[in-house]
């Protein structure tokens, strides 16, 4: 539906620039369109922009920035409009900074798991699902309006600092055997983006990626079936290392009062530095 492009529209965007939040306003309709008009359109890097860019994109939407002591920047939009209660979560882990292929998208697998965030999204009558590109990991979700304080909990303890004490070596072998299937599998949409970037690539960039079972669990490590507990250790470390609030990013869009749906996200989230 109309609704529901706007709304991804809207936490892409903000997902691509998690680094730039809030320092940098996201701009939309007539003031998108005088920034843009000093720039070349071949410049334009996608349809997305040429969209929010457009002057008749008018934008209705209620927005608050925050930036919490634990150093998580949010931007929260009220848009009476909106079905759903929808949310972005990026955190600086990524293909490019990992010590082998494939464990910062082992490592999203495994947070998954471990907070049943999935089920938990089904619970409160919505969906959640994450991916892993170069230099970020997504997680997204959304839900009927009245749980979004629930999903909310939810989404901060699958990334609080004692989630990865449950990645045990058994989660992780199903899960890297699900990531080894995944990379089976004909990919699509942004997957496809980033493999034909990797496989198009010479350097040290066609060397990464979203891994397989045998750059997880690799033989020599795996013969005496120990591979799992190797792999669930640098998980775990990665985890630690990436996943603070410091480095994370939350977009959410509600039909929800803006400043009701900031207090939510601030409540639901630790403010202690990490």
């Amino acid at each position: 539906s109309r609704m529901a492009l706007r709304t991804g529209l809207w936490l892409s965007a903000c997902t691509a620039a998690a680094l730039e939040l809030p320092r940098r306003p996201l701009l939309l309709g007539p003031a998108a369109a005088t920034a843009a008009s000093k720039v070349n359109a071949n410049e334009l890097p996608s349809p997305l922009v040429r969209i929010l860019t457009n002057p008749s994109f008018v934008d209705s939407r209620d927005y608050r920035y925050v930036t919490t002591p634990s150093g998580l920047r949010i931007v929260v939009a009220g848009d009476p409009e909106a079905r759903d209660a929808t949310l972005a979560l990026t955190v600086g882990a990524g293909q490019l900074r990992e010590p082998f292929e494939g464990l910062s998208h082992l490592t999203e697998h495994l947070t998954m798991a471990a907070s049943n965030l999935e089920q938990k999204a089904i619970d409160y009558d919505g969906v959640a699902n994450a991916y892993t590109a170069f230099d970020r990991t997504v997680y997204v979700a959304n839900c009927a309006p009245r749980y979004v304080g629930a999903l909310l909990r939810s989404v901060s303890s699958a990334v609080s600092p004692t989630a990865a004490e449950k990645f045990d070596a058994s989660t992780t072998r199903r899960e890297a055997r699900r990531v080894d299937a995944e990379a089976q599998s004909l990919p699509s949409g942004a997957a496809l983006d980033l493999e034909l970037l990797r496989d198009r690539s010479v350097g040290p960039l066609s060397k990464f990626g979203p891994g397989t079972r045998y750059t997880l669990l690799p033989p020599k490590y795996d013969k005496d079936g120990n591979g799992a507990d190797r792999a669930a250790s640098f998980a775990r470390k990665l985890f630690r290392e990436r996943y603070g609030l410091r480095d994370a990013t939350l977009a959410v869009v509600a039909p929800v009062d803006a400043d009701r749906l900031a207090s939510a996200v601030v409540n639901a989230f630790p403010q202690a530095p990490q």
